[in-house]
């Protein structure tokens, strides 16, 4: 399973957003426009980027770029990296694993509905050892290299 027609769904409605802000940046303050940004576009790259975050890399690239256009309207940077340092943006990358990292340890603290609890376990459940490894989460077994993607499975080994 691919998310190609959705990266392009998504660059695309994205994309005309950006161009929004840019038309109106001329009349906005750059605060005013970092808002505009905050509630048009960054809900899109956020919106269950845990589930999509297996894209390929040209379009993680496709979609950072994005980002990089809508920081440079902001601040008026010819560069950017100036851009996304003076907004103390972090990369759609860090903000997917952010989102990740956060979903495991909701997980693991039972805030989330069950079925959600139940795709990582720790080895203290598994065994009654009082080891040094007995906080790590155990990952899932599996039998084909596709299921290494799998969240759960890269979770466990993350966190």
């Amino acid at each position: 399973m691919t998310w190609k027609a959705h990266a392009d769904y998504l660059c695309k409605k994205v994309a005309s957003r950006v161009n929004i802000l840019g038309r109106v940046r001329s009349f906005v303050t750059k605060e005013a426009a970092t808002l505009v940004h905050n509630a048009l576009i960054l809900p899109l790259f956020d919106y269950c980027d845990i589930a999509w975050s297996n894209l390929l890399q040209q379009d993680i690239d496709r979609l950072q770029r994005l980002q990089n256009r809508s920081a440079r309207i902001i601040t008026r940077c010819s560069r950017s990296s100036e851009a996304i340092e003076q907004l103390h943006w972090p990369t759609l990358s860090s903000r997917r694993s952010y989102h990740k990292a956060k979903l495991v340890f909701l997980c693991l603290h039972s805030l989330v509905p069950s079925y959600f609890s139940l795709y990582f376990t720790r080895f203290s459940n598994i065994h009654n050892y009082s080891t040094r490894q007995s906080m790590r989460l155990s990952p899932p077994n599996i039998k084909t290299e596709v299921w290494e993607k799998d969240f759960s499975f890269c979770q466990s080994r993350n966190f």
